[in-house]
């Protein structure tokens, strides 16, 4: 649109009316509470990397960890399990759609030597 088309210049007052209203809306002490909001965030950061810290230094036991470890290792184990069983399933219906396919193919083989009674014989 051109800038002088009366149209193009309701749009813009339009526009411009509707960013006037929203600053009007919005309170100027938007930056202050920001401004509290971070350094509240900034704080429980802080209690976070000290808490990382503290478990850094303080490791769970050997047991506590071989006991998650062999629980993954299970987990880890189950879901081959699973994945395989699924291929498998997966395969077989392959071959079986294979299987079918060739039957078909044997068939139509046979119709074109000529077993096929509807085709006109020469």
């Amino acid at each position: 649109m051109k800038k002088n088309n009366p149209k193009y210049i309701k749009f813009r007052r339009k526009r411009i009316q509707k960013v006037q209203k929203k600053e009007e809306k919005t309170p100027k002490s938007h930056k202050k509470e920001k401004t509290l909001g971070s350094l509240e965030e900034k704080k429980s950061r802080r209690k976070d990397s000290r808490s990382l810290e503290e478990k850094r230094n303080n490791p769970k036991s050997p047991e506590e960890n071989k006991e998650r470890l062999q629980k993954v290792q299970e987990e880890k184990i189950e879901e081959k399990k699973d994945s395989q069983e699924v291929h498998k399933e997966r395969k077989e219906e392959i071959i079986q759609k294979v299987q079918k396919n060739r039957r078909k193919d044997s068939r139509k083989s046979r119709r074109k030597e000529g077993n096929n009674p509807k085709s006109p014989q020469k």
